[in-house]
């Protein structure tokens, strides 16, 4: 998370929807941020960034988190998203109206 937060110190995670039941969560996130710092490889490009995530969870009787399925644009396409997106655009793709964005 370190690498992230010199990366993109704004980094943001909105929750959009949150469902539960029994031992299972779910919650479905945009991540913003804007690329500050260094990332991969990749400089820092000032530009904003935007993408879905989703994550489920299930849970043991304790509480604790035992399986994890998850899906988020990877790293690297999130600072290349940044290089390529003018101010406050939003990649095609990245705002779940198309398969990248399910």
């Amino acid at each position: 998370m370190t690498v992230l937060i010199s990366a993109f110190p704004d980094l943001r995670f909105t929750t959009e929807l949150m469902v539960a039941g029994n031992d299972l969560a779910c919650a479905f996130t945009k991540v913003s941020g804007t690329h500050q710092g260094e990332f991969m490889g990749i400089p820092a490009t000032g530009r904003p960034f935007l993408v879905n995530n989703a994550d489920f969870c299930r849970f043991t009787d304790d509480g604790l988190i035992c399986e994890h399925w998850g899906s988020l644009t990877p790293p690297r396409s999130c600072a290349s998203s940044a290089s390529q997106a003018k101010d406050g655009q939003v990649i095609p793709g990245d705002r779940g109206d198309g398969p990248s964005g399910a």
